[in-house]
């Protein structure tokens, strides 16, 4: 059983991007949990989590999305010793968004697998990529 850690952008400034990166990401979730693989995604912990905005009237939505993210990225980043290999959800922002890039700084550090994913493709990558990631995990053992 492989465990996967769950990296994509997440635009903070505009509502429905948020809500559509956290749709592909809770889609191909879905998928991987459906092959019988764990996975954790700070954005499918966060996103509902920092829509509860509406009860903190005080700052703009970006400010407190931003706010609630560096509590929860603390959170997510102490789960990257526990997955086996990282997935990245290949959306728009994905090479500008410093968190993502963060989690794949640090998974190459630790040697561990970074694969990326189209959305548009993932009915037809998924299975072959977990294929290998769990061939690459026997392999270190």
């Amino acid at each position: 059983m492989l465990n996967i850690y769950l990296t994509c952008p997440y635009t903070y400034s505009d509502k429905s991007i948020c809500r559509e990166q956290f749709d592909v990401a809770a889609q191909l979730a879905s998928q991987v949990i459906a092959s019988g693989e764990l996975i954790f995604s700070p954005v499918l912990l966060g996103h509902p989590i920092i829509l509860q905005h509406t009860s903190f009237p005080t700052t703009s939505y970006e400010e407190w999305a931003l706010s609630a993210w560096e509590k929860i990225r603390h959170q997510a980043e102490s789960l990257h010793s526990w997955a086996d290999a990282l997935l990245v959800v290949d959306l728009e922002g994905t090479s500008e968004c410093t968190q993502v890039q963060l989690d794949i700084a640090l998974f190459r550090k630790a040697e561990k697998p970074v694969r990326f994913v189209k959305p548009t493709h993932v009915q037809n990558q998924l299975v072959t990529l977990l294929e290998e990631l769990k061939r690459s995990k026997l392999s270190r053992l």
